[in-house]
């Protein structure tokens, strides 16, 4: 990360015994921040106005209550180091611009979360003595979501007077980046990051449970499964246009099950979907109250290239949707 200090002042107090049975030095050192600032582009970190004394020894970093502003709000962080790891634990608390927080989810995600919440977010940094294996950096954040809006289609619309418990692990690897998420009680993710030419991260796979719990297993894409009371296929359709389309290659598999879905302005009950992509789209099979059978959707659906259903459900479709 890149560190701005505008005035960090600092004192160090060294002690030797002059006599004992195993004398030894105590060093101490207290760095007093005054207006410092840090910035972190990989971590989506900003933080201004630091101002605060952090205590180090030779064993343990300490601080409590630094006052900062991550972006324009207020937060209060603590520094301690944790035993036996070795690690340094950095938990940060406020009243924050949830969207801010969350700056590394695609715009079309973030631009449409308005409201501060309170969050606790802890970044744990590995000791020296951590294991290749392990993370080099973890981030934990959770928060109710208390006077956020979240402005998606069902299942993850919320009012900024509802209360959704939501938390995150992010692990940092040199060459990958996994994180684990919960919203509510009923949707769990799971996700991975990797080198993009860019230099920066592309998404690789994301798989989202529905009141299920996560497969062991990993596969690449975005993965759906498990089983949601209703979601209108309508609002999605409109709100994926709205934000400048999807990648839609990026979809892998879907196998849920719903009570209603909304599709062409008509209600289906009992619906049960499974989709796997294929080289030039993706092959499914629909089981529902109006409409049974297999089908293809190509990509990009044309006139020459559409979605086709089977003969006598297709027919069905076609005449309601008229």
């Amino acid at each position: 990360s890149d560190v701005y200090k505008r005035q960090v002042d600092s004192e160090v107090n060294f002690s030797m015994p002059l006599s004992g049975p195993d004398p030894q030095p105590d060093v101490e050192v207290l760095v007093n921040f005054d207006n410092a600032s840090a910035r972190s582009d990989d971590w989506g970190i900003a933080l201004s106005q630091i101002n605060g004394l952090l205590q180090v020894t030779p064993s343990a970093l300490k601080a409590r209550s630094i006052d900062a502003r991550f972006f324009d709000d207020a937060v209060k962080i603590d520094v301690d180091t944790l035993r036996p790891s070795g690690n340094t634990l950095v938990t940060a608390r406020g009243k924050v611009e949830t969207g801010r927080l969350l700056n590394k989810l695609p715009t079309q995600f973030t631009s449409n979360m308005h409201g501060k919440s309170d969050w606790q977010v802890g970044i744990n940094i590995a000791g020296l003595t951590a294991s290749k294996d392990k993370p080099f950096l973890r981030l934990e954040a959770e928060s109710e979501l208390e006077h956020t809006r979240v402005d998606l289609p069902h299942p993850f619309a919320k009012s900024a007077a509802d209360i959704t418990r939501v938390s995150a692990n992010v692990d940092f690897f040199p060459e990958q980046i996994w994180f684990k998420s919960r919203v509510g009680n009923e949707i769990l993710g799971r996700g991975q990051l990797v080198p993009a030419p860019d230099d920066g991260f592309r998404l690789n796979l994301l798989d989202l449970a529905f009141s299920t719990d996560l497969k062991a297993e990993t596969r690449q894409g975005l993965n759906l499964y498990g089983s949601l009371e209703q979601v209108s296929v309508d609002d999605w359709v409109r709100f994926i246009k709205s934000s400048g389309g999807a990648n839609n290659k990026l979809l892998q598999s879907v196998e849920l099950d719903f009570d209603r879905i909304y599709l062409l302005g008509r209600e289906l009950s009992d619906v049960r979907v499974k989709v796997n992509q294929d080289k030039q789209g993706f092959l499914g099979e629909v089981e529902s109250s109006f409409v049974n059978g297999d089908f293809v959707a190509p990509w990009q659906p044309t006139a020459k290239n559409p979605l086709l259903i089977d003969p006598v459900s297709y027919t069905h479709l076609r005449a309601h949707e008229t």
